[in-house]
């Protein structure tokens, strides 16, 4: 395992290698990305350190200081939640309150460096679990893509607004892949921590648990719930034997309390009156932006959600009734294709969105499958702009100094404020996924393939060297949506083997130590 996540990641660094060597245009943007990055973070370590002051009462990570409070009051066994839910306020569960209790012992002054650290550190390992997930599906146009994407992470607009709120965006994101990797390979116990874990943090997360159900795996789908259940009904059990059982419950039933609230019960909607949309991208949001907060406006934006929601299932089960119980060779990613299309599905139902952090993989995802230029066009503008809004921001502060970046003066340079961007990009991401999945063709003849995931970390690990230093000759593309295969020789850039058919197992997916069970 270890000597196929070196490969992927020597994979990886010899894309970029390579681009560097021949490509000026890269090595210009690459080295630019660099030293922004470097200037963002000497920002950073200026604002937390008081050495660049804000305005007064303005607190640069205001994410994190909502979650020590909370850790405070929970030690100090007072109400963790508010009887009116407001949109600045602490929404998680105690036992995530307990977690970030160990935070209050650190010197406050080391506590946005530590956090900072995290951050990249946790940031990194996002990337290189995806670089591992495209290597080990033999998805080499994927791997280059995130190779050539790099200098677009360095300066990910959404990344840098996590880090200087100190949220927990990315976290979130890379349990989810944590998650989605488990799930693809079949390992059940993993899985269901991985999804324990994060919806501690962010419930909505819950949809991944519906990854093997659209794919038609109903006893791994059943045997996963019930360990997700039983998992978070472990974690909630301890915490309140941990903070007391009856102070615990009170907790723990005040926090469903407001989960219901803010679903049920959110006023908290910007109207033209105000002058501007705000943050928050959601379909319930700009519906009530431009039609009023009327009860015609809710339906209306009910409606929106439900028409996009539908197509999803019903494509899916269209789908596996073209294709059968088996799967050829060339359809090795439709797996990943469902898992990013339910996660835009999720951000489209919800009625709070602020970031779509996984957006920068789908975006890789899509460049590296067969699109139309017009297309291409499209997801580079809407993506590109949403990415590139931090050196916007940061040009902003540049010119106009701190104040800009603090109410009420920030709405006057920040794009976002007044066009839902966000929900953009989500929409048309989620229309080109549908489209994807449906023009998925029907299965070929040749036996089901039966390589998973051990099996592809294990052929990687017998190409290392080649795969490595050398172009191997071929290699499956992902499939376009008209559904052709492509198998080209490579010319110029290192490629990776395709997985053996070893024989015994059927997944989906190219994924799992152990085959699936219906």
């Amino acid at each position: 395992m270890k000597q196929s996540q070196n490969l992927c990641e020597s994979f990886n660094a010899a894309s970029i290698r390579q681009m560097w060597t021949r490509s000026r245009i890269y090595r210009i943007l690459l080295t630019g990305a660099i030293a922004y990055a470097v200037l963002r973070l000497t920002i950073f370590v200026m604002l937390h350190t008081g050495t660049l002051p804000l305005p007064e009462g303005e607190l640069v990570w205001q994410d994190l200081s909502l979650y020590l409070d909370a850790s405070r009051r929970l030690l100090g066994r007072e109400d963790l939640y508010p009887e009116i839910p407001r949109l600045y306020e602490y929404q998680y569960p105690p036992f995530f309150a307990l977690v970030c209790a160990p935070v209050l012992w650190l010197p406050p002054t080391l506590v946005p460096i530590i956090g900072a650290l995290a951050h990249l550190l946790t940031y990194m390992l996002l990337y290189s679990r995806w670089t591992k997930i495209f290597c080990c599906l033999g998805f080499s146009r994927g791997v280059e893509m995130l190779a050539r994407l790099l200098p677009l992470w360095l300066v990910f607009e959404q990344f840098w607004s996590d880090l200087d709120l100190l949220n927990v965006y990315v976290l979130t994101s890379l349990l989810a892949t944590f998650a989605i990797e488990a799930i693809l390979g079949a390992r059940l116990g993993w899985a269901a921590l991985w999804l324990v874990v994060l919806l501690q943090i962010k419930p909505h997360w819950g949809f991944v648990v519906l990854v093997p159900l659209l794919l038609g795996h109903w006893r791994f789908f059943l045997k996963l719930a019930v360990l997700t259940i039983a998992g978070y009904a472990a974690i909630s059990g301890v915490t309140m034997l941990f903070v007391g059982p009856v102070y615990g419950w009170e907790q723990y039933s005040q926090y469903v309390e407001l989960l219901e609230k803010l679903l049920y019960q959110n006023s908290l909607w910007r109207t033209r009156d105000q002058g501007f949309l705000g943050y928050n991208h959601s379909i319930k949001q700009v519906t009530v932006f431009l039609a009023g907060a009327t009860p015609a406006a809710m339906l209306l934006s009910t409606v929106i959600k439900v028409l996009l929601l539908v197509p999803l299932p019903g494509v899916e089960i269209f789908r596996r009734r073209r294709l059968g119980p088996h799967i050829s060779r060339g359809n090795l990613l439709p797996a990943l294709d469902v898992f990013f299309a339910l996660y835009l599905l999720t951000f489209i139902w919800l009625d709070v969105v602020w970031e779509i952090f996984l957006g920068i993989v789908i975006f890789a995802y899509l460049l590296a499958i067969p699109l139309s230029k017009t297309i291409r066009i499209w997801i580079c503008g809407s993506f590109g702009i949403t990415a590139l809004l931090d050196i916007w921001r940061l040009i902003s502060f540049g010119v106009f100094g701190a104040d800009i970046i603090t109410p009420p003066n920030y709405v006057r340079s920040d794009p976002a404020l007044y066009i839902p961007l966000t929900m953009i990009v989500i929409v048309s991401f989620y229309v080109l996924l549908l489209r994807r999945l449906w023009a998925l063709p029907p299965c070929r003849e040749d036996p089901p393939q039966s390589h998973t995931y051990a099996d592809n970390l294990g052929d990687a690990a017998d190409d290392g060297t080649a795969a490595a230093g050398k172009s191997l000759g071929l290699v499956v593309s992902a499939r376009s949506p008209g559904g052709e295969v492509s198998r080209r020789p490579t010319t110029s850039s290192p490629q990776m083997s395709t997985p053996r058919n070893t024989g015994t197992s059927n997944t989906l997916t190219g994924l799992g130590e152990r085959s699936w069970t219906r």
